[in-house]
Order: structure tokens, then C-alpha cells, then sequence
């Protein structure tokens, strides 16, 4: 079988290795054990994909239903995608999974998604989920304060082209990063393209 793990890493430490695929038969567990290697006092928040594809013998796999996780410790809070559960048992040669038998585990808490009316840390990115029904001229209230895009001249505000199309819910989800000198902005990001916002005291108008 094949087991696809995700990991990260920050834009400075990205010196990752795969040690290891660890089978823990007692947990009912198969993880990952990647390390760090010449890791520095701290690394940057940023989480840059570094995925690792592995063979593993089914014959290794726990009988049974068993999980997938990226590391030997419980997920963090709001990474539920860090573990996967398998419900049939696919040690028997031959075995397949269906439909709906590999998936995420819910109960571990959703991932975090700020709100708007939020209040939010400078330096430190958000996901957040942009209505974008009306446009993307609005970012929302954070901070006591309203945020607004200055468009270029003749724009109708639409979804950038470079951002990922809106979902069933006219939502795009954008990393939002409060920036304080030397003004305060907040840039939001989708696909490496960035709209600056900037703090006004005006009232967002209503969307029909």
C-alpha cells in the first residue's frame, strides 16, 4: 500500500528527513518519524510542503481498522488532516478500500478559520474565508476597524484571476497578515497573489 504524508516546514529550517515508518501494532497506528535536521533556535511560522510518497508491505498494516498519522503524537488542535482513519483491514492480500472507508476523524476539532469581527495579532497569519459575492473590495471588520482594498482604477472588484474560484458558498479562503509599519495593512494571499487592505473609517455597504 501506499501512504502519502504531508509534512512542512518553515522557510528557515527546511532541512526535513523521513526517518522512518513507524507500525505501532498496540495503537493501531502507522505514523511517520521526520526530523528536523540542524534546526536553529526557532523557525518561521510559514509551512512550506515537503510530501513524502511510501511503499509500505501490507503485511506490516494492523489488522483490522487502524489510523494514519504524520507524526506519533496526537494532532494538534485545529489539524485534523494530520490523521486519517482506515476502516477496513488491509493487511489481507488483495484487500481494497471503498467508498467512505478512508477518511479524516471527526472527532478532533475542525480546522481553525477566523471570523470577522475578530481581533488579530500583527505578524501572524490567519486562513480566513472572504465572502465574495460582492466583490473583494470589503475584507471585513478586524480590530474595531473596517478594512478596504484600494482596486485599481476601472475595477469591478471582482475574484482576483490568480485566486482559486469561489465555492458553493462565494467564499475564497486567503491567509490574511496584519502588517503595522510603517501603516497599518492587512495583505491577503491565495496562489501567491497578495490584495492590500487598509483601515477605514467609512461603513462597508450592504450586499444583496
Amino acid at each position: 500500500m501506499v501512504i502519502w504524508f504531508g509534512a512542512v516546514y518553515g522557510s528557515s529550517c527546511p532541512n526535513l528527513r523521513l526517518d522512518d515508518v513507524v507500525v505501532d501494532a498496540e495503537r493501531a497506528l502507522v505514523h511517520a518519524e521526520i526530523v528536523l535536521v540542524d534546526a536553529p533556535a526557532a523557525c518561521t511560522g510559514d509551512a512550506n510542503p515537503h510530501a513524502y510518497l511510501v511503499a509500505l508491505d501490507r503485511a506490516r498494516v494492523p489488522p483490522g481498522p487502524f489510523a494514519i498519522q504524520l507524526g506519533a503524537d496526537e494532532p494538534p488542535a485545529g489539524v485534523p488532516e494530520e490523521r486519517t482513519l482506515v476502516d477496513v483491514d488491509l493487511s489481507r492480500p488483495g484487500a481494497v478500500a471503498g467508498p467512505g472507508e478512508v477518511h479524516g476523524d471527526p472527532a478532533l476539532p475542525p480546522p481553525f478559520v477566523l471570523k470577522p469581527d475578530s481581533v488579530i495579532e500583527p505578524g501572524f497569519e490567519y486562513p480566513y474565508r472572504l465572502f465574495v459575492h460582492c466583490g473583494i473590495e470589503w475584507l471585513g471588520t478586524f480590530n474595531h476597524v473596517a478594512w478596504r482594498a484600494a482596486l485599481p482604477a476601472g475595477s469591478l472588484g471582482g475574484v482576483p484571476p490568480q485566486w482559486p474560484a469561489p465555492g458553493a458558498d462565494q467564499t475564497v479562503e486567503v491567509s490574511v497578515i496584519l502588517h503595522t509599519d510603517p501603516e497599518p495593512v492587512i495583505e491577503a494571499t491565495a496562489n501567491g497573489h497578495t490584495v492590500t487592505y487598509h483601515p477605514t473609517a467609512e461603513d462597508p455597504p450592504g450586499c444583496d
